[in-house]
């Protein structure tokens, strides 16, 4: 378990695993989306 901050209300929250694809904030009632990491680019020899 991962524990974070909110960043808008300073909440503590837990994320289960890092594949986490949203976080959801019950003190301030957000959801926050994440980003997945960007697919590396394939250089040309």
């Amino acid at each position: 378990m991962i524990t974070i901050e909110c960043t808008w209300c300073d909440a503590e929250l837990a994320l289960n695993d890092l594949d986490a694809t949203s976080v959801d904030c019950p003190d301030c009632r957000i959801t926050v989306e994440i980003a997945p990491d960007p697919e590396p680019l394939a250089i040309a020899a």
